[in-house]
């Protein structure tokens, strides 16, 4: 499994992201739904780079299981490269959008 444990970060957009998704998710969730015009009924649920989880990033195939997408016709290593990007956020939707992203 691709997982990576973090620490707290001290600086940059790991740090703020972090403090976002950990201290203010409602924060970063109405700022998502107004940058992709998604209704404010639409709960997302942030999944990573949660403290309990020891602000783990997520690559490969363990973003995908995190966030709860089969892909049933064909594996993920048939189409996309190993050690692809490594996720700083990633969440999911009450209505089944999934949200990653990569800061670096």
């Amino acid at each position: 499994m691709s997982r990576f444990p973090q620490h707290q970060a001290a600086k940059g957009s790991q740090k703020w992201i972090q403090k976002l998704v950990n201290e203010r998710p409602d924060l970063l969730t109405s700022l998502t739904r107004t940058q992709l015009g998604l209704p404010n009924t639409d709960t997302i649920t942030w999944l990573s780079l949660i403290a309990g989880d020891e602000y783990a990033e997520y690559q490969d195939q363990a973003f995908l299981d995190l966030l709860g997408i089969k892909l049933p016709k064909v594996s993920l290593s048939d189409f996309w490269p190993s050690r692809g990007p490594v996720w700083d956020g990633l969440g999911r939707s009450e209505t089944g959008k999934v949200f990653f992203t990569d800061f670096s």
